[in-house]
C-alpha cells in the first residue's frame, strides 16, 4: 500500500535545475525547448485507491495447489542469479527496503517478501513468501504463504541461539496484530506464528522493520508506523514511527510501542510508510526517517534501545509543514530527501546513512498536497561527522554515490511521461552493508543511464519508459571515496540481448566474500500497484531474483569490454580559482571537458587533444559558488563529477 501522508500530490513538475546528473552538453535552443516541454505540470489522482480493502470473506478461501517450481539458475560471465520466487503484487516497500536476506552462518541463507499468485485487485492471499538456502542449493520456490491471513512487509532476522524469526503486519481488519514468527531450525520444520505482547495488548504495526543486536544477539528491536491509515487516501488516520524491544529472542517484551519524544507530534506531522530504516551492532542500534516536508532525522542508542539521541541529518526549513498554511512556491522549492533509507554501522559504530534525492513544492494553499519533480536524481551518502545539512549547504554536505541523467538520456526521452512513477527520486531505495574488512557496499535502483531503448520505442504505452537496473557500489576507505556504480543487470542484458527487464526494491547482504543482492524483476517498466495516472501496467508475475558475485570481482561488474574513459578526478574540490581535471583513455582523441551549471547550461569548455593520462587545468574564479558538473566527453562516453564553487 502507497502511504497517503507522504504522496498527498498534487502536480508533478521537472524543471532542468532539478536534473541533477550534470545538465547538459546539449546547445542552447536545445535547452530551451527542453525547458519549455517539462515546465507543464501534469496531475496525480490524489483519491487512487492503492490497496484495496479486502473482505472478511475473501481471506478464508483455499490456497491454490500448485506443483512446486524449483528454483532456476543461471550464470552470465561470473555472476551467478536465482529466481527464488514469484510474486503478481509488486509492491515490495513504500520507501525503504525492508532486511529480506539473512545470512543464517555456514553458507546458509534465508529469503522473504511479499508474494501473491493473484491477479488482484484484492490479492487477497497476499503473505509472506520464504525460501531457504541451504549452503548448496535454494529450496523449491514456494507457491504459497506464511501465514493464514493477509499480511505484508516481513522483515527476517537470525538470533544468536541460532533461532530464526519474521514479522510482518496484518490487513485483517479482525485480527490486525503483526505475525511474529519463529523456528529454532532455520529453513526446516514448522513456524510458531504468535503476535508481539505487551501483556495485556498486541502490537499492531504497518509498514515493521526488525534487527537484532545486544552482547548475545538475542535482542529485538522494531519499529513501525503506530496506526494503520485506511486503505483510501482521503480517509486515513495518523501514524508516527514507534519503537519495541524483547531482550530474550521474543518471548517477553519490556518496550512495546512507545513513540521516542524527539520524534512525537510535538515537533513533527505525521511520519510517512516506510520512511525509515534501521541497523543495530551490539549494543548500538540506529534508525534514520523523515524526510519530504520534515527533516531528516537519526536516531541513535548506545545502551540497546534504553535512552536514545537524535541527531538532524537535513533540516527542514518549515517546522510542522501545512500545505494548507505553508506555501512553498515552486521557484522556492524546497530540496529534501525522497524518504528511502539505508544505514549501516561501520567498525567504530558510526552511521552511514544513504538516500534518494528530492524537491517538494507547492503553489497554493487551497488544496492538500505538495508537488514533486519526478527526474531528480542524485544518490547521497551520509555520515556522523558530516554534521547538519540545510538547503543552502546540501551538496557539501552529502556525497553523491550515482547519478543517471544526463544529456544522453535526456536526449531519448520527450518528458516525463517516458519515466515510470515510484514518487521517488530518479535513483533510490538503496541497502547498505558493511563487510568484514570494512567495506561499505550499496545497492540502489536506478533508471538506466541510456535512456529509452530503441527497441522500446513503438513497443506499446506500457514498455515506453525507461527501464530501472539493479546497481551496486561500493567504498573502500570508510566512505571517503566510492567506486563507478556497476549494473548488476548488464550481464544479463548482455547475454540475452534482450532489454525488456526492471529492476528495483534490492537488499544486500555479503557472506564469505561473496555479494548477494535480493531484488524483484519484471519486464515491464514501473509497478501495477501505484498510485499514478501515467502508469500503464497490467498485472504480471515478478521473479524474485538473489544475485551472486565475489566481492574480488566488483570491479568488472557489468563492465563493457570496450572502455574509452576512466580514473577521472576533479581537484581541488571544493574549489576557488583554478581546478584540474584528471582523466584516462584508452586511446588518443579529441575530447572535450565541460562545466555545466544546476540549470543545465555550459558555463566553461575546453577541447583538448587528449592522450592516455589527461590532466586539463579549468579557471573557475569567474564562478559564483554553488554545485557545479563537469563533464568529460570523449566520443560516445561521458563521465559526470560534482564540483563544488566555494
Amino acid at each position: 500500500m502507497r502511504n497517503p501522508y507522504f504522496i498527498q500530490m498534487k502536480k508533478i513538475y521537472i524543471l532542468p535545475a532539478l536534473l541533477l546528473a550534470g545538465g547538459t552538453l546539449m546547445a542552447q535552443n536545445n535547452i530551451q525547448s527542453f525547458r519549455d516541454m517539462v515546465n507543464t505540470p501534469a496531475p496525480v489522482n490524489m483519491n487512487q485507491i492503492t490497496d484495496a480493502s479486502v473482505a472478511p470473506e475473501m481471506l478464508s478461501q483455499q490456497e491454490p495447489a500448485n506443483a512446486p517450481v524449483a528454483a532456476s539458475v543461471s550464470v552470465y560471465d561470473g555472476v551467478l542469479e536465482t529466481v527464488i520466487g514469484t510474486s503478481n503484487y509488486d509492491l515490495q516497500t513504500n520507501n525503504s527496503v525492508q532486511n529480506r536476506l539473512v545470512d543464517l552462518g555456514g553458507g546458509k541463507m534465508a529469503a522473504v517478501w511479499t508474494m501473491s499468485d493473484e491477479d488482484g485487485p484484492a490479492f487477497a492471499n497476499r503473505g509472506t513468501g520464504y525460501n531457504y538456502f541451504d549452503g548448496s542449493d535454494w529450496a523449491d520456490q514456494p507457491d504459497e504463504r506464511i501465514e493464514s491471513k493477509r499480511t505484508g512487509w516481513p522483515s527476517i532476522v537470525v538470533m544468536g541461539n541460532g533461532t530464526e524469526a519474521f514479522l510482518a503486519h496484518s490487513t485483517d481488519e479482525d485480527s490486525p496484530a503483526n505475525v511474529f514468527g519463529t523456528r529454532t531450525t532455520p529453513g526446516t520444520g514448522e513456524w510458531t506464528l504468535g503476535t508481539i505482547n505487551d501483556g495485556e495488548n498486541d502490537l499492531e504495526y504497518t509498514w515493521n522493520r526488525m534487527v537484532t543486536g545486544g552482547t548475545d544477539n538475542n535482542t529485538l528491536h522494531v519499529i513501525g508506523h503506530r496506526e494503520f491509515p485506511e486503505l483510501v487516501t482521503d480517509e486515513n488516520t495518523v501514524g508516527y514511527i514507534s519503537y519495541s524491544r524483547s531482550t530474550d529472542g521474543g518471548a517477553t517484551w519490556d518496550i512495546v510501542d512507545t513513540i521516542l519524544a524527539d520524534i512525537d507530534s510535538t515537533l513533527y506531522t505525521p511520519f510517512g510508510g516506510d520512511g525509515y530504516s534501521i541497523t543495530s551492532d551490539g549494543n548500538t542500534v540506529a534508525f534514520v526517517c523523515g524526510g519530504g516536508d520534515r527533516d531528516v532525522i537519526l536516531m541513535k542508542s548506545e545502551d540497546n534501545g534504553i535512552s536514545w539521541t537524535k541527531s538532524i541529518i537535513w533540516s527542514f526549513p518549515i517546522a510542522k509543514f501545512d500545505p494548507l498554511v505553508h506555501l512553498i512556491d515552486t521557484a522556492d522549492r524546497v530540496n529534501t530527501s525522497d524518504g528511502s533509507y539505508a544505514i549501516s554501522l561501520d567498525d567504530d559504530g558510526d552511521a552511514h546513512v544513504f538516500f534518494g534525492n528530492y524537491y517538494i513544492a507547492n503553489d497554493d494553499i487551497t488544496t492538500a498536497g505538495t508537488s514533486w519533480y519526478p527526474l531528480t536524481d542524485g544518490l547521497f551518502h551520509w555520515e556522523e561527522s558530516y554534521g547538519v545539512a540545510d538547503t543552502a549547504n546540501a551538496f557539501q554536505q552529502f556525497d553523491t554515490l550515482a547519478m543517471s541523467v544526463d544529456s544522453a538520456f535526456l536526449s531519448t526521452i520527450t518528458g516525463i511521461e517516458n519515466v515510470a512513477s515510484y514518487f521517488s527520486g530518479v535513483s533510490s531505495y538503496p541497502s547498505s552493508t558493511v563487510d568484514a574488512n570494512g567495506d561499505i557496499y550499496v545497492t540502489y535502483s536506478a533508471c538506466v543511464t541510456t535512456g529509452l531503448y530503441e527497441d522500446q520505442i513503438g513497443a506499446g504505452e506500457e514498455f515506453e519508459r525507461v527501464y530501472r537496473h539493479q546497481y551496486i557500489v561500493r567504498s573502500v576507505d570508510n566512505g571517503a571515496t566510492w567506486s563507478e556504480p556497476r549494473d548488476l543487470m548488464a550481464e544479463l542484458i548482455q547475454n540475452t540481448e534482450e532489454v525488456f527487464y526492471e529492476g528495483v526494491y534490492g537488499t544486500i547482504m555479503i557472506q564469505d566474500g561473496f555479494i548477494y543482492v535480493m531484488y524483484q524483476r519484471d519486464d515491464i517498466p514501473g509497478i501495477h500497484i501505484q498510485p499514478a495516472d501515467n502508469n500503464p501496467h497490467e498485472v504480471t508475475e515478478n521473479d524474485i531474483v538473489v544475485v551472486k558475485v565475489a566481492t574480488a570481482d566488483f570491479n568488472v561488474i557489468g563492465i563493457n569490454e570496450v572502455s574509452t574513459l576512466g580514473n577521472a578526478t576533479v581537484y581541488p574540490n571544493p574549489a576557488a580559482n583554478e581546478v584540474n581535471v584528471r582523466f584516462d583513455l584508452d586511446q588518443a582523441q579529441t575530447s572535450t571537458v565541460a562545466i555545466v551549471n544546476m540549470v543545465g547550461q555550459t558555463v566553461l569548455a575546453k577541447n583538448v587533444e587528449a592522450n592516455l593520462s589527461n590532466n586539463v587545468t579549468m579557471n573557475v574564479s569567474s564562478l559564483t559558488s554553488g554545485v557545479y558538473f563537469v563533464e568529460i566527453t570523449a566520443g560516445n562516453s561521458t563521465i559526470t563529477e560534482k564540483l563544488v564553487i566555494k
